[in-house]
């Protein structure tokens, strides 16, 4: 498992499976 994803992909995996905010908020509890 990666921790970092580059902005570029992680946003557009993120939009693919709607879970942008779910990312971020994982970025934060971190």
């Amino acid at each position: 498992m990666q921790l970092f994803i580059p902005p570029k992909e992680l946003f557009s995996h993120a939009t693919q499976k709607g879970r942008l905010l779910d990312h971020m908020l994982m970025q934060g509890d971190q």
